[in-house]
């Protein structure tokens, strides 16, 4: 698949096969490795904001939850992050305009809605190696869950609503059902 990457069309790789390619020694792995390390980033991301929300959404209702996942999600995703290593989120529809696609991220992202449509039960990933930086991007959709219509899906509850235009005045991501791509999870290595 061609998808527009900042200064060309990149092709990118799917799948869980991919060529080996060694680095140099000092601090550098495989592309195998590399995609694993991405993955393992991406799952600790999602695993830890889920754990944080649903502790908060217990503790204090969905209006808690929205707090918390102001308050901490950006720290989440800057502890997985490193000075090669950068994770974060990003959407079609973002809440927080600091996750903004770049275009070739928005380009996946509409590739990984149909690709949703198509086939629900498969959670479409992507990557790219630039052949001239040498950097690695990975991304894996967010499928939106059953949990995450309370705050943004279609009905929402006026109370929470507000909660989230005081904590993001320049929110669009509403209006999404169960199954829906919600967003992506990005990660990338610099070496």
């Amino acid at each position: 698949m061609n998808l527009i990457y900042p200064k060309k069309v990149a092709l990118f790789t799917w799948g869980l096969t991919i060529a080996t390619m060694a680095f140099n020694s000092i601090g550098a792995t495989s592309e195998d490795n590399q995609m694993a390390q991405a993955r393992a980033k991406a799952s600790a991301l999602g695993g830890s904001l889920k754990s944080a929300l649903q502790t908060a959404i217990a503790n204090g209702g969905v209006e808690n939850g929205i707090v918390v996942c102001h308050e901490v999600a950006g720290s989440l995703a800057a502890k997985l992050s490193d000075e090669n290593w950068q994770v974060g989120r990003t959407s079609l529809k973002v809440r927080n305009i600091k996750n903004t696609p770049e275009p070739w991220a928005s380009a996946n992202l509409q590739v990984f809605a149909e690709q949703l449509t198509a086939m629900p039960s498969r959670i479409p990933e992507a990557s790219y190696r630039d052949p001239q930086t040498g950097q690695f991007t990975y991304m894996r959709a967010i499928v939106t869950q059953p949990v995450c219509t309370a705050c943004h899906g279609n009905d929402i509850q006026n109370n929470v609503m507000e909660k989230i235009q005081s904590l993001y005045p320049h929110d669009q991501a509403t209006g999404f059902k169960t199954g829906d791509l919600r967003g992506a999870f990005i990660v990338t290595y610099t070496p």
